[in-house]
C-alpha cells in the first residue's frame, strides 16, 4: 500500500497582501485612539492603571496580576480588572463624544 502525497499550495493562507495594508487614514486613525487611551489610562488611578496595562499589554491572567499587585486572590484580580476597564470605557465614551 502506498501512500498519495498531497501537493501542498504554499501560497493558499497567504490572503492578499495588498489587502492587509492600512491606508494612510487607517494609521493616522489608529494612532489617534492609541492616543485617546493613553490620555484616559493616565487619568486613571494607579491600581485601575496597573491592572490594565498588566492584563491587556503584559498578557498577564488573573493569577498573575493576584501575585504581582498582592491582591487577596485571582478573584480579586478580576474584580478590580473588571473595574478598571469600566472606568476606562466610561472614559473613552465620554471623550469620543466631545471630540
Amino acid at each position: 500500500e502506498q501512500e498519495v502525497e498531497e501537493k501542498v499550495n504554499p501560497w493558499e493562507d497567504v490572503g492578499d497582501p495588498v489587502a492587509d495594508i492600512d491606508s494612510p487614514s487607517q494609521v493616522a486613525q489608529g494612532h489617534e485612539i492609541e492616543q485617546l487611551v493613553q490620555d484616559c489610562l493616565e487619568q486613571l488611578g494607579e491600581r485601575e492603571r496597573e491592572v490594565i496595562v498588566l492584563r491587556r499589554y503584559l498578557a498577564l491572567d488573573a493569577n498573575e496580576i493576584h501575585v504581582e499587585m498582592k491582591l487577596p486572590s485571582p478573584g480579586a484580580a478580576r474584580a478590580l480588572l473588571s473595574r478598571a476597564q469600566t472606568q476606562l470605557a466610561a472614559m473613552l465614551d465620554r471623550r469620543q463624544s466631545v471630540g
